[in-house]
């Protein structure tokens, strides 16, 4: 099911079994894909493990 499915539904059909098996996959994915940018600022913000020239 994709977005323009779901809009089409009554309004009977609120949250059925399909509807959930959207959003359940939809949160997994934004999840996954915050997961993934807060491990890329991580990677950005770690501190090296060699000095800095002005600290030598």
């Amino acid at each position: 099911m994709d977005e323009s499915a779901l809009l089409a539904m009554n309004d009977g059909d609120y949250m059925n079994d399909a509807q959930l098996a959207f959003f359940d996959t939809k949160l997994a994915l934004l999840r996954q894909e915050t997961l993934d940018e807060i491990d890329a600022s991580k990677a950005d913000i770690s501190y090296e493990k060699v000095s800095d020239v002005s600290d030598r």
